[in-house]
């Protein structure tokens, strides 16, 4: 998993060379799930050439759209729910951090905390 902090306004794509980037030094990705927003010809040759499983449905405004998998694509909603619990983090939620360098050492500290969660009480 990589995390990239973007300015609110600058489309998701934009940022894919960074995050990708990044994912690849943590270790070689296998597959990589994302939005429509990441549904670029780019993207996907790039995750092509890297032979990495792409995971990415078809914008509706493709005039060939590509197949992808709705199984896989299902799993998803993890990351959809790290994003809800990162929001009952009251500070991240509202943005009172000013510096980027520091709301994202917010998302870290409060991901880490999300990750402790779930072992507290398990056997």
């Amino acid at each position: 998993m990589a995390v990239l902090l973007t300015e609110g306004q600058r489309h998701d794509s934009v940022g894919f060379a960074p995050l990708y980037a990044q994912a690849q030094s943590a270790g070689t990705p296998v597959r990589l799930t994302a939005d429509r927003a990441y549904d670029a010809d780019a993207i996907r040759a790039q995750l092509a050439t890297d032979a990495v499983v792409s995971v990415i449905p078809a914008r509706c405004n493709r005039l060939e759209p590509l197949p992808h998998s709705p199984e896989l694509y299902k799993l998803r909603h993890k990351v959809e729910n790290w994003f809800r619990k990162l929001q009952d983090f009251r500070r991240l939620a509202t943005r009172y951090e000013k510096l980027a360098k520091c709301y994202l050492a917010l998302v870290h500290l409060a991901s880490a905390l999300i990750l402790l969660r779930a072992f507290v009480n398990t056997p």
